[in-house]
């Protein structure tokens, strides 16, 4: 049977309960289900099994329910306006998630989108509950669109019935009239009294159900991230500080170049291409360093050298079903910059890994709403800094690449506060 599908009848009367629960959320579950808004195709209403866990209070007083969603395994992608699926045996997922409820508290329930349509339970949607309810012990069905997670909604249903058994003893009479219409009206009328005891024996089925307010996780800042910020800061006081030793404007009559005016707090400050370009760093504006780049990426992810699937095979990976994200990412976080240095052969310096990470990053982009997207991003974070410093570090070591015009560098005026200082120009500079 299909845990979507509805025969649309159903005779249980339906009993909403007083009071609403709440819906625990985490940030990775709602980058999950916002992945699948972004990967379907537009206006089209998925749906899967949801995996979820009584966390707190009782499910017969609803103010104090707390269910928390652990997980969902996406099962189907239909139409504008319809989706379902079947239970299949040869899934090795499915039947790993189903061996799972009743461990630990685990149940299994509903999830689907209403795309654009807003969130809220069509006929249809409750056919659903009346259709799979008798199925668990209590029923989660979720609905979620592209808005605000806040905003989606959920029940949970649960089964139950009435049983009535005793007599009653009825007394009275009965007057039966009939008519009806054949080659003229006829009628016939009669009474019938009543003395008698009725045996009752007869069960009503109901169908409870409860609201339940969604609540999204804040998770708590990891420890990594909080020294990530601290540094940061540091970086930003250092560079509030630093002036260095260089030209504040264009040179004068500089010929057979073009010069290159970096902004560095706010100030243009020349750099001369031909210097620059005797530092000893990677191209990383070359094709070949940025081919690099992705398979470097890929193979970080996927934690393996020698990965050759595509990024969105890695990505989609990653974001599947029972994947700790979070240990991959503690992962990158501890060893990056020994990959960078090993994949690229180099001695990697805040420059080199602030232009790496910072191009990863890059290349994520279209992936921003998933957790791998952000994972990496915090992952990190602590190499990419204000790129006002990292300009500045390559002024400085561009020109010290040139030890001639290095040592003419004393013949330049500084004025940090004028944009309009003028100087001399160096005469070995052609």
């Amino acid at each position: 049977m299909s845990l979507a599908k509805c025969n649309r009848s159903h005779t249980r009367k339906v009993v909403p309960l007083a009071g609403k629960g709440k819906l625990i959320l985490s940030d990775a579950l709602v980058q999950k289900i916002h992945f699948m808004h972004h990967v379907a195709p537009a206006a089209t209403e998925w749906s899967g099994i949801l995996k979820y866990r009584k966390v707190e209070g009782s499910l017969s007083d609803p103010s104090t329910l707390k269910i928390e969603v652990l997980d969902f395994l996406p099962m189907d992608v239909g139409t504008s306006g319809y989706t379902e699926y079947e239970y299949n045996v040869e899934d090795d997922m499915q039947m790993d998630l189903l061996e799972q409820v009743g461990q630990e508290g685990i149940e299994i329930g509903h999830i689907h989108t209403h795309h654009n349509m807003g969130t809220f339970f069509s006929g249809v949607d409750m056919s659903e509950l009346h259709d799979n309810a008798p199925n668990h012990n209590y029923y989660l069905s979720l609905i979620v669109d592209y808005k605000d997670p806040s905003a989606w909604c959920a029940k949970i249903a649960i089964c139950g019935e009435e049983t009535r058994v005793g007599s009653v003893k009825r007394e009275g009479s009965i007057t039966t009239t009939r008519t009806w219409s054949v080659d003229g009206n006829l009628s016939n009328e009669d009474t019938e009294d009543l003395n008698e005891e009725v045996e009752v024996n007869e069960v009503v089925k109901y169908l409870y159900t409860i609201d339940l307010d969604m609540e999204i996780e804040e998770i708590a800042k990891p420890f990594h991230l909080r020294v990530a910020d601290l540094i940061k800061k540091k970086g930003r006081i250092i560079q509030t500080a630093y002036r260095p030793n260089l030209p504040t404007a264009t040179p004068k009559g500089v010929q057979g170049r073009v010069a290159k005016t970096i902004p560095i707090n706010g100030v243009k400050t020349y750099v001369d291409p031909e210097l620059e370009s005797k530092a000893k760093r990677l191209d990383y504006d070359s094709v070949i360093v940025k081919n690099s780049m992705f398979q470097f990426l890929k193979c970080v992810l996927m934690d393996n050298k020698d990965y050759t699937g595509t990024l969105d095979e890695a990505v989609i990976k990653l974001t599947s079903f029972n994947f700790d994200i979070d240990a991959l990412m503690d992962s990158i976080f501890d060893n990056f910059q020994e990959q960078v240095e090993d994949w690229f052969e180099i001695d990697a310096d805040f420059v080199d890994m602030h232009f790496i990470a910072d191009a990863c990053i890059e290349i994520l982009t279209i992936y921003k709403m998933t957790s791998v997207y952000s994972g990496f991003e915090e992952a990190v974070s602590v190499y990419v800094v204000d790129e006002k410093l990292v300009y500045a570090q390559l002024e400085v070591e561009a020109i010290e690449a040139k030890t001639d015009i290095a040592k003419d560098v004393d013949q330049y005026t500084f004025g940090w506060e004028d944009e309009d200082w003028d100087f001399p120009i160096p005469n070995n500079v052609n």
